[in-house]
């Protein structure tokens, strides 16, 4: 007999056995009834297997098994992990140096449900971009993610350093514990970058808790930079945001439509400020507002709650001559498309200030 998967002979006694291991297979039996085989079983022959610390699969969730560290950091460089689907079955601690710093899961478009666990033991520091980097199609949901403060010379976000495609992220709690975390640019508490002529997000009950700190320009609170089309529902944000420019309470810069609903609340203080060290370069104009810093498609925000201050400034040490532009707003720092807020609220104050050898010399 030729066996359907392998194209070869194969002992009567064994294909049975071979067709349930088939995705889909299907034996009719004389009697007229139809047994179908589990096709997640497939999975197992062509997916995330081969090495010691590889997860093993479970036919009942359809699904890898992530049970520890070694197995999470498994999926990274494995070309036949990155697109399939995964559950923790407990909390997971990253505390082997050789791990750390963490390097993104690079690539991956498959599906990650923490299932109400934990990720913890991560530092924000030099070489951390976000524990995935994602492509179009991929869903990481129900997960609780705790990383340590530190400084970072680059960008990231503290579930996503970059997303070049569709991502939906859902019920994902994020901490920063300690100190700020801090970075370069495009940082976000989410996402760091989301780039690309196909880039979507949509971001539905998450939520982060901890100050962020851009050394340079863009940060927000959800999403550092987004190139295109942005959904956030249900969700919320806590600590301040600072940086230089294109600073946002929920997004830093954004390039795509923005779409806001079923209630968001931001709490903190954003705040941008030039130095007269970047004068001259594309630093010297400031956007800060507390949903988008700048803002270069629609946005549609319905049933947003934003509390506290919004502030731009410019700290000179030196006199000079002029001043840069600064653009800052309770909800948005500068538009450029249409914008529609319903049912929404702001509580804080909007200043734009010049401080000299620290003093304030210009506020309003």
């Amino acid at each position: 007999m030729v066996d359907p998967l392998l194209g070869h002979s194969i002992h009567p006694a064994r294909k049975a056995n071979r067709l349930w291991a088939w995705a889909g297979a299907i034996m009719v039996l004389a009697s007229g009834l139809v047994i179908v085989g589990p096709a997640a079983s497939a999975g197992a022959i062509d997916g995330c297997t081969g090495g010691d610390d590889a997860p093993e699969w479970s036919t009942d969730d359809a699904a890898y098994h992530i049970t520890n560290q070694y197995e999470l950091a498994y999926i990274n460089g494995n070309v036949n992990c990155l697109d399939d689907s995964f559950v923790m079955t407990d909390d997971i601690t990253i505390d082997d140096p050789d791990l750390l710093p963490w390097s993104a899961i690079d690539e991956f478009n498959g599906s990650f449900d923490g299932q109400n666990h934990t990720i913890s033991g991560l530092t924000w520091e030099d070489g951390f971009e976000g524990i995935f980097n994602t492509s179009d199609g991929s869903e990481i949901s129900n997960l609780t993610v705790d990383i340590a403060g530190g400084a970072s010379a680059g960008s990231g976000g503290g579930l996503i350093g970059t997303s070049s495609g569709s991502v939906t992220v859902r019920n994902v709690d994020v901490y920063f514990s300690g100190v700020n975390i801090e970075g370069t640019n495009h940082i976000g508490g989410i996402i760091g970058s989301a780039d690309g002529p196909d880039s979507e997000v949509t971001l539905d009950e998450v939520s982060v808790h901890g100050d962020i700190v851009a050394t340079e320009s863009t940060a927000g609170g959800f999403i550092g930079y987004a190139s295109g089309a942005v959904t956030i529902l249900d969700s919320d944000r806590s600590g301040d945001i600072s940086g230089t420019m294109d600073i946002g309470g929920l997004v830093g810069y954004l390039d795509g439509p923005l779409t806001v609903d079923a209630g968001l609340n931001l709490t903190g203080d954003v705040f941008g400020t030039v130095s007269d060290e970047t004068i001259g370069s594309d630093h010297e104009v400031s956007y800060v507002g507390g949903i988008v810093g700048y803002a270069a498609d629609d946005v549609d925000v319905t049933y947003a709650d934003v509390t506290g201050s919004v502030t731009t400034g410019f700290d000179v040490t030196d006199d000079i001559d002029g001043f840069p532009v600064r653009y800052v707003g309770g909800f948005i720092g500068w538009a450029e498309g249409a914008i529609t807020i319903d049912q929404s609220s702001f509580d804080g104050d909007v200043t734009a200030t010049i401080t000299s050898d620290g003093e304030v010399t210009n506020a309003d």
